[in-house]
């Protein structure tokens, strides 16, 4: 309950993400609202995400390879669809 107060918060609603943006607000959820140590959530969710066969990477494992940078995504932005950031 607490994960879903957290994503509701933060995005306004609990459901009809797109997947890359479902992995990032899961991984941010468990960090920041549950405590989970983020390797250990990075290593789970990294495992399910490629489990689907899905090519590519959402932000928070390319994030977690080597001589990537971190973006400046305030909670604004954060809390926009993917079609809003495709636009900005």
């Amino acid at each position: 309950m607490a994960f879903s107060d957290w994503l509701f918060t933060l995005t306004g609603q609990t459901h009809q993400f797109a997947l890359e943006r479902l992995f990032d607000l899961l991984y941010r959820g468990l960090i920041e609202a549950l405590a989970i140590d983020a390797s250990v959530a990075r290593e789970a969710l990294a495992a399910d995400y490629q489990s689907n066969g899905v090519k590519g990477n959402p932000a928070f494992l390319r994030l977690a390879q080597p001589g990537a940078s971190t973006p400046s995504v305030g909670l604004k932005a954060a809390a926009k669809p993917n079609r809003q950031m495709r636009h900005q």
